[in-house]
């Protein structure tokens, strides 16, 4: 088990950095201007709070991906943003849902409360949403490396839709 987590953990450096490389050299131009007058926009690595290595990342490129089908916006670094996106990952709850017998899980729920905020460089708050919520559930197995792969899976869908409600709440101006 040693081996395996050293080496999930080397996996896991080696995409942040790529992840993090290619988010700062991914950008759109294009004509107009976002809610607030904004058109350059960076995302900063979520401040994560669990004890779920890797997710702040995943919710960080989440949202540049989201951000991105918006020809308006520019993604860009911090010292030249108009507004910065952060995000602080609350916490992570994972719950038994169904059982097979009083001590074998067959499903569970993963729910992550999260803030996010986008604000000026000087830190005036343009929009901020407290203590969002997501939930999904994902299968258990006998297999221990599947039933983690179902969490990783559930988190991932989590934190797309995370980024939509995001979007489309800043979109919306609130």
């Amino acid at each position: 088990m040693g081996k395996m987590t050293a080496k999930l953990l080397f996996l896991t450096k080696i995409l942040i950095i790529c992840l993090f490389l290619a988010s700062c050299a991914y950008q759109f131009s294009g004509a107009g201007k976002m809610p607030f007058g904004i058109s350059k926009i960076s995302v900063l690595a979520f401040d994560n709070a669990t004890s779920e290595t890797g997710i702040e990342i995943i919710f960080a490129n989440d949202l540049i991906a989201e951000l991105s089908k918006d020809l308006r916006a520019t993604l860009s670094s911090k010292d030249q943003a108009e507004a910065v996106f952060k995000g602080h990952i609350k916490s992570i709850d994972i719950e038994t849902i169904s059982r097979k017998q009083s001590y074998i899980s067959l499903e569970r729920r993963v729910t992550i409360v999260l803030d996010l905020a986008l604000t000026k460089p000087g830190g005036e708050v343009l929009w901020q949403m407290d203590d969002l919520r997501q939930s999904e559930t994902y299968l258990v197995s006998e297999d221990k490396i599947a039933t983690e792969q179902n969490l990783r899976n559930a988190i991932s869908k989590i934190s797309k839709k995370t980024a939509e409600r995001a979007y489309q709440s800043v979109m919306a101006g609130f």
